[in-house]
């Protein structure tokens, strides 16, 4: 094992990501800081499957905090990535029975509000990338995420909002669900589903 040439591809490597976006300023400091943070853009979600698998599975969805900018950057700078990240999304809604939430080394945390898998995937599919998955999966993923009766979504259910005094974080909850119900009826809309609401 050669450190050096490792170290020298590894640097190559991300070089090569990083100089996806050119940025021209005098000041390096700057510089400096734009690059830090495209860095930490793509620094998640990693690499999480064997040898012989069909597509590149991914872990470290952290989507509730991504989902708003992250996930939509990667469209544009890695759209080579998307369908394999849409194949995760789909194998994981097949193993757990819902789209993920924060998703961690093959278990899910559902540390956060809402249903940002559903946000992101219903992105890929209205972006038109093509995964391979037939529509009539790809929104019943998205449905049977929406009506699980988990994760306040029962309370949601049966009244048409969380109460605040049934549910902690009540109001971000609702808020998030909101636009996850909206990013399902346009995927549904785009998939060409209109009874889908």
């Amino acid at each position: 094992w050669d450190f050096d040439a490792t170290r020298k591809a590894a640097r190559e490597a991300w070089n090569q990501e990083l100089g996806k976006v050119q940025v021209e300023t005098s000041d390096v400091d700057r510089k400096t800081v734009f690059y830090t943070a495209l860095y930490h853009t793509m620094i998640a979600p990693s690499v999480f499957n064997d040898v012989n698998s069909d597509f590149q599975n991914y872990t470290t969805w952290s989507l509730w905090d991504t989902y708003r900018a992250a996930m939509p950057l990667a469209t544009i700078l890695h759209p080579e990535k998307i369908n394999d990240f849409v194949k995760t999304f789909y194998h994981i809604y097949k193993e757990q029975g819902d789209l993920p939430v924060w998703h961690l080394m093959g278990n899910e945390t559902d540390c956060m509000v809402g249903n940002p898998g559903t946000i992101a995937f219903a992105d890929y599919i209205i972006k038109g990338f093509d995964a391979g998955i037939p529509a009539d999966d790809l929104i019943k993923a998205m449905v049977d995420t929406d009506e699980r009766d988990d994760r306040g979504l029962d309370l949601l259910h049966k009244y048409g909002f969380i109460p605040a005094d049934l549910y902690r974080e009540a109001v971000g909850n609702d808020l998030e669900y909101a636009i996850a119900d909206g990013a399902l009826a346009n995927a549904a809309a785009f998939l060409g589903y209109p009874e889908v609401e």
